[in-house]
């Protein structure tokens, strides 16, 4: 979080920047194989989040990131910017193989989510910007990547490969004004 809360702040000759950013990245690789002189199986799960888990019954939490002038703040500055931003990337990537004689049998599960809060606001304060402008922006560019590949191999009988894959990205991005002087 950046906060301004209830603070007084001049800067006759700049700028005044109110910033909040996170970069996460995660990156996942899953392997697998089976082999077998009669029948063979394998499977393979990826499961990646960030923020909060979509998958837990507790807690709803999530990656916040907040950019806040708040409870009677008072800026003057030649420009003023309230900034928050996420840049979030999962590349999740997973690898089967699965040999036999007679029976052959792969596959693969990749779930990827993200779970964020991106706010930029200002609330209950006065914001005077004297040769620019009022800025007040919220931007999120998550991303995630997912790709599978597997091998199914039976010499004398039947091969199967099944994959599936679900990205979900269920962000918030909020950029507000609330009860505000916005003086430009």
């Amino acid at each position: 979080d950046a906060v301004v809360q209830g603070a007084n702040l001049k800067a006759e000759q700049g700028d005044v920047t109110i910033a909040a950013a996170d970069n996460l990245g995660m990156n996942a690789f899953t392997v697998t194989a089976a082999a077998s002189g009669t029948v063979s199986a394998a499977g393979y799960m990826a499961y990646n989040y960030i923020g909060g888990n979509p998958g837990s019954s507790g807690d709803d939490a999530t990656n916040v990131v907040s950019a806040r002038v708040e409870d009677d703040a008072s800026i003057l500055a030649e420009s003023i910017g309230v900034n928050a931003s996420s840049n979030s990337a999962i590349s999740a990537y997973t690898v089967g193989a699965s040999v036999s004689v007679y029976a052959s049998i792969v596959g693969s599960t990749s779930l990827n989510f993200t779970r964020k809060d991106v706010e930029a606001s200002v609330s209950d304060s006065v914001l005077t910007a004297t040769a620019g402008d009022i800025r007040i922006h919220a931007q999120d560019t998550s991303s995630i990547i997912s790709a599978s590949a597997q091998l199914s191999v039976a010499v004398y009988g039947g091969s199967v490969g099944v994959t599936v894959a679900h990205n979900d990205i269920a962000n918030t991005i909020e950029a507000s004004s609330t009860n505000a002087q916005l003086i430009a």
